[in-house]
């Protein structure tokens, strides 16, 4: 089919769309029946461009509340875009299918902290777009995605880089929104390593930019991001401000996850403001979400924050409990060997140790530390310089 002639791209607008038509009750059946979608078998009606896009917009409006359901259907769009017909719809367009649904699992992957596997599919995103001129746009909106995939696995230096070659290619288009999200990627990265100041100027900056803005998502990763740069400052009522409207911005736009990380910035506030047990019922609504959401490294991460909450409550118990549960969740879902590790230290130290105030401070140190520098060793107390 040619799209090089007016007449025939508007025949393929109209065909694709009567497809999704088509498409749309299919795809809302298999959600209801709640039947998996990994093995099913794919009718030759199925395999059309119409399905494939109605399966990639279902994926990726249930990153949010089921990343994992997101990602089957992801995968299920995958595998029709790969058999669509060569003689019913032109290159263009079948690169595009192949690429958008790649870029759907990289996202589903990014959500359930499955980096490398998100990494690898916005790889495969990235190189379907390259094969046709015309997705240059698409091409760096996979690059874009890759790039937080790398913020997220903690390669900042990859990230960082990344995204300074993209926000060109939306400087030559000249759209100002990409622009925007790729200055508060590199805000983020300063954030991650420690650079509070230099973050909260940037954040504050786009703040005001953005103010005279529709574009709510991004108003709200700034809200949430400037509030953690203030917190690395000691600004933790500024910090509040900041949370609180991050969380309202997030939950009018039904964003359950972002609705989380402002969260969790409130109960670090609290903690830092020297009152733990504030804090608790925030971090176990936290924890529960994160591990229904097949998210271990998160709910294993606010597991950590609840031992430290615990002691310094004086629930030691409570905490070595808690301790052991972790480290288990952590080996079951073949996280870290070094977070392992460093965990069942601190599982076996509080059994004995008079300081246990000191010895989970030491891990969640080291645990953080981390994400920096993933190879990091880890030195028992006793060791430490």
């Amino acid at each position: 089919m040619n799209i090089e002639t007016r007449e025939g791209l508007f025949a393929v607008m109209e065909q694709v769309a009567s497809e999704r038509e088509a498409a749309r009750p299919i795809v809302e059946k298999l959600v209801a029946s709640g039947e998996p979608v990994d093995d099913i078998e794919i009718p030759e009606g199925w395999r059309t461009a119409g399905m494939v896009m109605e399966l990639c917009d279902f994926a990726f409006s249930r990153l949010e509340n089921d990343p994992l359901q997101s990602l089957a259907f992801a995968q299920l769009a995958l595998a029709i875009a790969g058999n669509v017909g060569e003689e019913l719809y032109p290159s263009t367009l079948r690169a595009y299918l192949k690429g958008r649904a790649w870029k759907e699992m990289g996202f589903a992957n990014r959500y359930l902290d499955g980096f490398d596997a998100a990494i690898r599919a916005c790889k495969e995103a990235e190189r379907s777009f390259s094969s046709n001129p015309a997705l240059v746009y698409e091409e760096a909106l996979a690059r874009f995605t890759r790039a937080g995939a790398l913020f997220r696995a903690e390669k900042y230096e990859e990230a960082g880089a990344l995204t300074s070659t993209t926000i060109d290619i939306f400087r030559e288009i000249g759209d100002l929104r990409r622009q925007i999200t790729c200055d508060v990627m590199d805000a983020s990265i300063q954030l991650a390593r420690g650079h509070f100041n230099f973050a909260r100027a940037k954040l504050e900056a786009t703040l005001q930019t953005l103010r005279v803005s529709d574009d709510l998502h991004t108003l709200g990763l700034v809200q949430n991001n400037l509030a953690h740069a203030y917190l690395g400052l000691g600004r933790l009522s500024d910090a509040v401000m900041s949370l609180e409207r991050a969380k309202e911005i997030f939950s009018a736009l039904d964003m359950p996850g972002e609705v989380n990380r402002a969260d969790w910035g409130l109960a670090l506030v609290l903690f830092e403001n020297g009152e733990p047990t504030k804090a608790l019922p925030l971090l176990r609504r936290l924890r529960d979400d994160y591990a229904r959401r097949h998210m271990p490294g998160a709910a294993g991460e606010i597991g950590l924050f609840i031992v430290d909450v615990l002691i310094a409550s004086g629930d030691v118990e409570t905490a070595k409990a808690l301790t052991t549960q972790v480290l288990k969740e952590f080996i079951d879902a073949n996280l870290s060997t070094y977070a392992i590790s460093a965990l069942a230290y601190l599982r076996d130290l509080l059994e004995t140790t008079n300081d246990p105030e000191k010895a989970v401070r030491h891990v969640r140190s080291y645990v953080e530390k981390l994400k920096t520098e993933p190879a990091r060793l880890f030195l028992p107390l006793d060791e430490k310089n």
